[in-house]
């Protein structure tokens, strides 16, 4: 029989009464992401054990041993008011003795049997402020390639912003564009994603914008063509490269010597007519990002398993995570940011952006190999207010690029 651990022995101590103080209950959602306790609240329900409850418990005994005190008047929401940016990254003393005591409630429940292993180191890692193979890979400036948009707009109304589609022509032609980091071989790019820079005093008024342009390959089967949005919101938001969490695994989505196993979302969809195959996966990290939010925000780029059975191996230096095939790199991530990126507002996009690219040859040989042909999803999102300060209205346009009606042969 397992024997107790000693930072856990005071939830033996805990009054079958107890409830959380006013000061829990009222704030641990501004000290702490609001993931927090909408995590604790679903263990309890499932689980049906006093979860919550035994976090407050052991935040005031740590509360006590530290030496601090539940004073510290009133503040708002973690995620800051809906005028103002959210300040992200930023944690106080008693934001961490909160923290320490979610993972020690989780580990007693864990112990008593009424937590898996699974959920267990799935939410420990997601204390974890930071992926360790994310942080040693540096950021850069935008590379030279960046579209940088010339707006021209239009209003029916006064004072009112209309960008107009011929703006995102530099959009297109990135399915074209060849960022060189690839030295010597010929490559393209399978997705790019980030905001959108303008030229120098080109950028539409109280107008922000951000786009992906993602590639996929495809068998069309028939006439029948599906719009391009419901494409977009699985090449976007569906194809995933999750985690498995495991006792052993570390918090290095990156690294493949950490062990960690993951397991891919669908790797094909018909949509009316139209069979798609994903070229590209996002990562999915285990933690919450905490201090790169800009990389849970926008995950980045990996090739889909399609790519994998080739035997591409994922890996990471101080510059970008890239693939390597018989010991050679055949494709390349990286991802950039403008400024410090400390907050996040609501009226604006994060000044970041990232991009994956792949050698042509080994593209090829996998579309020739499945008889599948090459397209790009484009979407382009945007925000835009008539004054600086009023609520903005949000907008996205996608559209098919290189898209073919033929009928493919069956196999």
């Amino acid at each position: 029989m397992n024997t107790l651990p000693s930072n856990l022995m005071s939830f033996a101590n805990l009054p079958v009464d107890y409830s959380p103080t006013e000061f829990f209950s009222d704030y641990i959602s501004s000290l702490l992401p609001p993931i927090y306790l909408i995590t604790a609240k679903r263990l309890e329900s499932k689980h049906r054990v006093p979860f919550v409850a035994s976090w407050a418990w052991e935040s005031g005994n740590l509360i006590k041993d530290c030496g601090l005190s539940e004073e510290l008047g009133e503040f708002g929401e973690y995620m800051g008011g809906p005028r103002e940016p959210s300040m992200l990254g930023c944690s106080t003393r008693l934001s961490e003795v909160y923290r320490s005591a979610f993972i020690r409630t989780l580990a007693w429940f864990h112990f008593a049997g009424c937590v898996t292993d699974e959920e267990f180191i799935k939410h420990s890692m997601m204390t974890c402020p930071v992926d360790l193979s994310l942080w040693e890979i540096n950021t850069a400036p935008p590379p030279e390639w960046w579209p940088r948009l010339d707006a021209t707009t239009a209003g029916s109304q006064k004072d009112v912003n209309v960008v107009e589609l011929s703006t995102w022509s530099p959009l297109r032609d990135l399915v074209t564009t060849n960022s060189g980091v690839l030295k010597g071989s010929k490559s393209r790019l399978l997705a790019v994603a980030g905001i959108c820079l303008w030229k120098e005093d080109r950028k539409p008024e109280n107008t922000e914008a951000r786009f992906s342009l993602v590639a996929f390959a495809y068998k069309t089967l028939g006439p029948l063509l599906p719009s391009p949005e419901p494409v977009g919101a699985c090449l976007l938001h569906s194809a995933r490269w999750l985690v498995y969490p495991e006792l052993q695994s570390r918090p290095c989505v990156l690294d493949t010597k950490s062990g960690i196993k993951f397991f891919a979302a669908d790797e094909q969809w018909t949509f009316d007519d139209l069979t798609i195959y994903p070229l590209v996966f996002h990562f999915e990290t285990l933690n919450s990002n905490f201090w790169q939010w800009f990389r849970g925000y926008n995950p980045p780029f990996g090739l889909s398993p399609h790519f994998a059975r080739m035997k591409c191996i994922h890996g990471h230096d101080r510059e970008c995570w890239y693939y390597t095939r018989n010991r050679r790199r055949v494709a390349i991530g990286r991802d950039w940011r403008l400024g410090p990126l400390e907050r996040l507002s609501r009226q604006a996009f994060p000044l970041h952006g990232q991009f994956l690219e792949i050698e042509s040859g080994l593209l090829d040989k996998f579309l020739t190999s499945q008889r599948l042909r090459l397209a790009y999803h484009l979407r382009v999102e945007i925000m835009t207010s008539k004054y600086r300060y009023d609520e903005p209205k949000e907008h996205s346009y996608d559209e098919f690029i290189n898209l073919g009606r033929v009928i493919t042969e069956e196999d």
